[in-house]
């Protein structure tokens, strides 16, 4: 059974917008963690599901992250990042990176990665990449990078649909 169209005739402002959301959370996406160091060389990051490839070769992803957040202005000036694929039993971490809280990497084990970004220990594959280009869209900083080390390893990934996580097993 589908669910009719909402039109600026149908709904307010506040009630697109959140059945937009709604029907966004519908796609099941992978939970990462995007680290880098701000202009004063200290580690940052933040939980995103805005997380894809965009070329092979090269290879290149992009992260979307919002212009008015914390890491948004943060994240559009770094010259380098890392991206964290997290497993099914790193949620906690997702939510700590999604929180407001000033030092997420206190307590969470982390290494320099050959770029010096941050690189979380244990994550199910990771990404250090330089930063090509930065657009503004809307809302959002859509970030690419080109990948220049990377690794991966075998275990479930923590998903997210419909506002809640979700492990990811191939079957």
């Amino acid at each position: 059974m589908s669910t009719p169209a909402v039109t600026p005739e149908t709904e307010s402002d506040a009630d697109r917008r959140a059945a937009y959301r709604r029907a966004l959370g519908t796609f099941p996406t992978g939970v990462t963690i995007v680290t880098g160091r701000d202009s004063q060389g200290q580690p940052r990051g933040f939980t995103a599901n805005s997380f894809t490839s965009v070329s092979l070769d090269p290879p290149i992803v992009l992260f979307c992250v919002k212009t008015n957040s914390a890491s948004g202005h943060a994240f559009s000036r770094m010259q380098r990042f890392t991206v964290n694929i997290l497993t099914d039993v790193q949620r906690d971490m997702a939510m700590l990176f999604a929180s407001r809280q000033v030092d997420k990497f206190r307590g969470i084990d982390w290494e320099r990665g050959a770029g010096a970004t941050p690189k979380l220990t244990d994550p199910l594959a990771w990404f250090e990449c330089s930063t090509m280009r930065v657009d503004e869209v809307g809302d959002h900083f859509v970030i690419y990078g080109e990948v220049e080390l990377f690794g991966s390893r075998e275990d479930a990934a923590l998903g997210f649909h419909r506002g809640g996580w979700a492990a990811v097993r191939t079957i």
